[in-house]
């Protein structure tokens, strides 16, 4: 739909129509409806004992549409075995009232889901797999429908590498839930990309036998879509800001002031001294205060800052002379976080005044 409001304002619009067709008054009562009506984003769902009432009801709500571009496809069940869909089920109503409903797919449906081989770690790949059985045990009314769900579930895990699913889930279904700990979790949380599950267990192992006060969680890495699906990424970008002093400061190439989330080095060009740093605002706002602290290192609010410390130091009254790189752009603070702590540890830049190596080993970082 577009633009992320797209969605929203669809669904409030369609609202509006159903008001002033269906609905007649604040109640929901209505005169085409036989007491039931709910519809979910493009999905409704209604009783009527007739495909020509069902007709009428789509009708009265598409007449609203004053651009005439409101359509609704209609399922009516022609037999009194047909199933008609709705989101993730099919419904069908007995003779004597009562419902049966069982897991639906779409026909045009792709049978792709989490394959067996993908780079996930094996817990995200069996929990995959026991929501699909679930999902199709809920949505099934009986016995019969819940054996039609779950073959459902067993082609489209097969067809993606896996084998014997419907033992997992059996034997998972059996296991007892363990409650819940209430009490206060304070370790500190770090966030790893996934290698594998055994690298995984061995840092989950190493943690545990050091006692270290850390939980540890595992995410994707980086992925192809990260890295190539970026637009026209060899354009020369083009600073908007007038006179503006920090991008002739940057040599990094195709990177400008507006660059955000960013991992960045700047260097004294009169000593060859340098700092490291990271910041999630705009270049333009972070390097324009190194800038600034050093144009301007006697003023009150700058002077315990490091760029002033530095400046004043061995360069007093002179001109500052700077330029600054950006090697790494993430907006995950922790991506950003860590590979600053890592070069903060390994160059030990002087001009950094602040605890970062200290802070840096209370991790184990390799």
């Amino acid at each position: 739909m577009g633009l992320r409001p797209g969605p929203l304002l669809a669904v409030v619009r369609v609202y509006s129509f159903e008001r002033r067709s269906i609905f007649i008054d604040i109640n929901y009562k209505s005169v085409y409806l036989r007491g039931f009506f709910k519809r979910y984003i493009d999905d409704a769902t209604s009783l009527a004992k007739t495909k020509e009432e069902a007709d009428q009801i789509l009708e009265k709500i598409a007449e609203q549409d004053p651009d005439k571009k409101l359509k609704w496809e209609l399922e009516f069940p022609e037999g009194g075995t047909d199933f008609v869909p709705f989101l993730n089920t099919e419904v069908r109503i007995e003779n004597d009232g009562s419902i049966t409903s069982r897991l639906f797919r779409k026909p045009q449906q792709k049978d792709i889901t989490l394959h067996h081989r993908s780079h996930h770690p094996d817990g995200v790949k069996t929990a995959t797999v026991l929501n699909m059985y679930r999902e199709a045990n809920n949505v099934s009314s009986d016995d019969d429908q819940r054996e039609y769900s779950f073959k459902l579930v067993d082609n489209l895990l097969s067809q993606n590498g896996y084998s014997s699913t419907r033992k997992i889930y059996e034997s998972n279904s059996r296991k007892k839930k363990r409650k819940k700990d209430d009490t206060s979790d304070d370790r500190t949380i770090l966030k790893l990309d996934f290698i594998s599950d055994s690298i995984s267990n061995k840092i989950r192992n190493y943690i545990r036998s050091n006692k270290l006060p850390i939980k540890v969680t595992f995410g994707p890495g980086t992925k192809l879509r990260d890295l190539l699906c970026k637009n026209r990424p060899y354009d020369q970008r083009k600073c908007i800001v007038t006179n503006c002093k920090v991008c002739p400061l940057i040599i990094t190439r195709n990177m400008d002031c507006e660059a955000k989330n960013i991992v960045y080095k700047v260097t004294c060009k009169l000593c060859s001294k340098f700092y490291i740093g990271e910041c999630y605002r705009t270049a333009h706002m972070r390097l324009g205060e190194h800038l600034r602290y050093a144009s301007y290192p006697n003023t009150a609010s700058n002077r315990e800052q490091a760029p002033a410390i530095h400046h004043n130091t061995p360069h007093p009254n002179s001109t500052p002379s700077s330029e600054s790189e950006t090697p790494k752009v993430d907006c995950n603070t922790v991506r950003r976080k860590t590979p600053e702590a890592m070069s903060i540890t390994r160059h030990r830049p002087e001009i950094n005044t602040k605890d970062e190596p200290e802070t840096t080993q209370r991790f184990p970082i390799n």
